[in-house]
């Protein structure tokens, strides 16, 4: 009898920590937000030149959201021109390290003016938040003036935008809103994980109300050239010298048969 009883209360825990597990669906971290991407995997070939990404998300109540979308870190190197005897030349080698390679955020309404600045840092949302993040050997002072420049350098091939009273919120009932809205992947967006994150303001407090991931993969053409530069890359560069050859030579029969009549 008391060997039954035991075994019941180790079942009954057990089947309770079952049901204490989160459930997950493929990518989604769902906290309190339903987030949908369409589509969620975006084919990179020979012939990409960006893609609309549509997003909707439907979450409870807030006073003001924002919709984040962030693309992979990376190591950026980059030259500081100067003049030199009258020239302007390369002077300074700048790294910055841990760099969104993609930072879009749109809001619902002036969303900077509502919350704490060091929360929003901490959750590491806009470029205050990016500018928290990114890593240099640079003083903190040459830091700040290195990185309005990055910025610019980013919002420049349109891979950087901040874009406030764009969220458009409609109210399902009398706690859930819904948002639509689209994000334009350029060309110059890289391969790999993008996070797209949705916050919410309430009482002056931000918080991370869902996220979802999108990915960007090479495929065809382009997806064999990347894995031949690094697998093989001697046999790469061989075959971009004949191609390199071939297209002069068919440039110069091109240029000779005009000339000719």
């Amino acid at each position: 009898m008391k060997k039954n009883v035991i075994s019941g209360i180790i079942l009954s825990v057990l089947i309770s920590a079952l049901y204490i597990q989160p459930a997950r669906s493929g990518e989604q971290t769902d906290l309190f937000a339903r987030i949908e991407i369409r589509p969620q995997k975006v084919a990179i070939n020979s012939f990409f030149n960006g893609k609309n990404v549509s997003v909707v998300a439907e979450f409870p109540r807030s006073k003001a959201v924002a919709l984040s979308c962030e693309g992979p870190e990376e190591t950026l190197k980059l030259m500081r021109k100067g003049r030199v005897f009258g020239l302007w030349m390369n002077v300074e080698e700048i790294l910055f390290r841990r760099v969104p390679a993609l930072y879009f955020l749109r809001t619902s309404g002036k969303f900077k003016a509502s919350y704490n600045r060091n929360r929003l840092e901490g959750i590491k949302l806009g470029y205050e938040g990016v500018y928290a993040r990114v890593e240099t050997e640079k003083s903190e002072e040459k830091k700040k003036g290195l990185f309005g420049q990055l910025i610019k350098l980013k919002e420049s091939d349109k891979l950087y935008l901040l874009s406030e009273g764009t969220l458009k919120t409609t109210h399902l009932d009398s706690h859930v809103d819904r948002i639509t809205t689209t994000f334009y992947l350029p060309p110059k967006a890289p391969p790999g994980k993008y996070r797209v994150s949705l916050f919410g303001l309430r009482n002056s407090d931000v918080s991370l109300l869902g996220n979802q991931t999108l990915v960007l993969e090479k495929t065809g053409l382009t997806a064999y050239l990347s894995s031949l530069i690094i697998s093989h890359g001697l046999t790469y560069g061989i075959i971009a010298v004949i191609i390199a050859i071939i297209s002069g030579l068919a440039v110069g029969i091109i240029f000779s048969s005009k000339g000719s009549h």
